[in-house]
């Protein structure tokens, strides 16, 4: 999920020149530490481009969040393919590749939960963007879960995403390299005590 600088050299077109600009701006530095102007600056492009592709700001954070999110769920769908495994592996894989994002030294925390912090207003386009992002990750490991066979799945599922959200804030807040693991321990035996 880390994203490289943009120069006006890539040639590409400025909303993507833009949203590169924002992505990598938002997530290092918050949603409202970064204006219009610093990111129209980094992407090389005129405030008429930006504003001939996104209706304002909003829309921006907004699409930034689907970006961060696409490239999230690309990477663990292929990850899971990659590895295969039982429902379980499946699940507990989910920990790794949180430990390992944790590890990569652009990491800043869960966008979505960042900015969540940031965006109060319920109808900032943003929250519908995270919404459906969590609604996906929640039934990836819903599933996940009633497919390992354990009982009680609704309740164990709720507590596996919980671990796996929580895990992500405490590997920023505390600088915690390892919460993922510690998370993936609590799921390993949250799921033996069910079967």
């Amino acid at each position: 999920m880390t994203s490289s600088a943009v120069t006006a050299k890539e040639g590409r077109d400025p909303k993507d020149r833009i949203l590169r600009a924002a992505n990598d701006l938002f997530y290092r530095e918050g949603v409202h530490a970064v204006g219009i102007d610093r990111i129209l600056k980094e992407a090389n492009a005129a405030k008429a481009s930006l504003y001939a592709h996104f209706r304002s700001k909003d829309d921006l954070v907004a699409a930034y969040l689907e970006t961060r999110g696409t490239s999230w769920k690309e990477h663990v769908e292929a990850q899971m393919a990659k590895h295969g495994g039982s429902a379980r592996e499946r699940l507990l894989l989910l920990f790794d590749l949180m430990e390992a994002w944790a590890c990569d030294s652009e990491f800043r925390g869960c966008p979505f939960i960042n900015a969540a912090g940031e965006l109060s207003e319920p109808s900032h386009p943003a929250h519908a963007v995270a919404k459906r992002h969590r609604a996906w990750m929640q039934n990836l490991i819903h599933d996940l879960v009633r497919e390992t066979g354990v009982t009680n799945f609704d309740n164990i599922a709720r507590s596996v995403t919980i671990l796996y959200d929580g895990s992500a804030s405490v590997a920023l807040v505390d600088s915690n390299k390892k919460a993922a693991a510690t998370a993936r321990w609590a799921v390993e035996s949250l799921l033996d005590s069910q079967t």
